[in-house]
């Protein structure tokens, strides 16, 4: 399974990819906005968990997550979306597995990255 991490922030994709190579066992593709981000998922097959943060140039997070959801192949990825400020009941509501306000724990990034590729698993 590969986790796309869609994230705009300069250091920030790459303290993430160092966060989730020391504990996760997966390919970590990353997206700099949602509009790449888009043509990623559409164009590769074994994405199963994807980390997006709401704020990107070209289209946001919301955005991406609501393009997801209409479509019959990427509607049950699962998702965290990561922000700085609290929405994450909206993101929740809207049909985002997970949240995480910004700034937040490496530990706790790891611990619902973790729960949601056991469920995923779990399915299969």
């Amino acid at each position: 399974m590969n986790i796309l991490i869609v994230e705009d922030i300069g250091a920030h994709p790459r303290m993430l990819h160092m966060i989730l190579k020391k504990r996760i066992n997966h390919f970590l593709l990353f997206a700099p906005d949602g509009f790449e981000a888009h043509a990623m998922l559409k164009a590769t097959d074994d994405i199963g968990l994807m980390i997006l943060d709401e704020s990107m140039p070209y289209v946001k997070g919301s955005g991406l997550l609501e393009k997801m959801l209409a479509s019959k192949r990427f509607k049950n990825l699962p998702v965290i979306v990561s922000s700085a400020d609290e929405k994450g009941k909206e993101f929740m509501a809207a049909g985002a597995q997970d949240f995480l306000i910004k700034p937040y724990k490496s530990s706790d990034l790891i611990e619902k990255v973790l729960n949601l590729i056991a469920a995923e698993e779990g399915k299969a």
